[in-house]
């Protein structure tokens, strides 16, 4: 078995890679995931195209982080090619036994560089299927679906995922891991803050909707969706390039003064705790942590069912109201069914614990411990395994 004191190893066990340290799900999970590995007394590193990111300060001080800092600037798709060649002499130069695809961002260039470090047959390469590569109305292309070819094993984050990567045509292993929520950590955030300041005035239904500014997340449906109900006020808490549009679309449309930009939120809890309805808009998802979190806070959900796993997560719509993706008027409707429809929060709360983080770290952390034996082969000494 590894040892249990912290370490920067020339050999690691396992790397997560990412393009950098984003508030997203994706790279608050490779932390997560992380951790998990560390108390399971493998070496893993977390390795980034930029090192920066407000997620960077989350990381625990034993679990040492390399980046490639290739691409400053760029955007996220070129910088991630442009590294390739460095990602590969990191391989070659660490060895590590299995290698992680924090996200779908990341597949193809760590595939490619596990490929050009020519050690690919000496590793294990695992891609995390973190979202749908469906478009409402639009099947995935080649270009999209080959990203899962290369792997050894994929593990996606809802079970609706696995139809997409089976259609791929990869050989891999495909696993179902579900993302994980700490609702005790919830509570304890929710309890610790005061809502932020600069909330919509009135005292009409408080609407909370959480993620990054970008198309995916259909910001923009729900900006639009609020125009013919004067009464409701928005907060949108999240960063990300869509910004400066959202808010035009907004003052465009009359509804600046009942929109709120949040920003990124370090603790969003005590806001989503105190919201009427959370609206999650997106045009297409993998396995919402907000959605998670928003459960875990016990309020009444309103949520796309788009590709994949929002209505896998909403137990398809006994947990709330699941409204047609990219249609602004279904999602107004939504928004008026939900809001007068009787919810418990002790309901919503124990679906959240449907979804424990200790089981889904615990899993992940089991998952990794048998890929760097099957790397190493019998000359490792077994790694302990809890059992599921």
């Amino acid at each position: 078995m590894i040892g249990d004191s912290p370490r920067m190893t020339d050999r690691p066990d396992v790397v997560i890679v990412n393009h950098d340290f984003r508030a997203s799900g994706t790279v608050a999970k490779s932390i997560e995931i992380a951790a998990a590995a560390r108390r399971q007394g493998l070496a893993v590193e977390l390795w980034s195209v930029s090192g920066k990111g407000p997620l960077r300060d989350r990381v625990p001080e034993d679990i040492p982080v390399r980046s490639c800092d290739v691409g400053s600037g760029m955007p996220r798709a070129v910088a991630l090619a442009l590294a390739v060649p460095t990602l590969a002499g990191l391989v070659r130069r660490h060895r590590p036994a299995v290698v992680v695809s924090g996200g779908n961002h990341s597949h193809l260039p760590v595939s490619a560089a596990a490929l050009l470090s020519g050690l690919r047959g000496q590793m294990r390469l695992v891609l995390r299927a973190s979202n749908s590569s469906r478009r409402p109305g639009k099947e995935p292309g080649l270009v999209k679906l080959s990203k899962y070819l290369g792997a050894d094993r994929v593990i996606a984050v809802a079970e609706a995922l696995r139809p997409e990567i089976e259609a791929s045509g990869t050989k891999a292993m495909i696993d179902v891991i579900s993302n994980g929520v700490d609702i005790a950590r919830i509570d304890r955030m929710a309890g610790d803050a005061a809502l932020p300041a600069g909330l919509p005035r009135g005292h009409g239904p408080l609407l909370v909707a959480m993620g990054r500014l970008a198309p995916q997340k259909g910001f923009d449906l729900l900006i639009a969706a609020l125009a013919g109900r004067p009464d409701l006020r928005l907060v949108i808490a999240g960063t990300g390039p869509e910004e400066a549009n959202l808010r035009l679309l907004a003052h465009r449309l009359g509804t600046a003064s009942r929109v709120h930009f949040a920003g990124f939120l370090e603790n969003p809890f005590p806001l989503i705790a105190a919201a009427d309805l959370f609206v999650m808009p997106s045009r297409w998802e993998g396995a919402s942590n907000a959605l998670l979190e928003a459960l875990a806070c016990g309020v009444k959900i309103v949520a796309t069912d788009c590709p994949t796993g929002n209505a896998e997560m909403l137990g398809h719509g006994r947990f709330g109201t699941l409204a047609r993706p990219n249609d602004v008027a279904d999602l107004a409707a939504c928004i008026d069914i939900e809001l007068t429809a009787l919810r418990s929060p002790r309901a919503q709360r124990g679906r959240a614990g449907d979804f424990a983080i200790d089981k889904c770290m615990q899993d992940w952390a089991n998952c990794l411990a048998r890929e760097v034996q099957l790397a190493r082969g019998p000359e490792v000494a077994a790694f302990p395994v809890a059992r599921a």
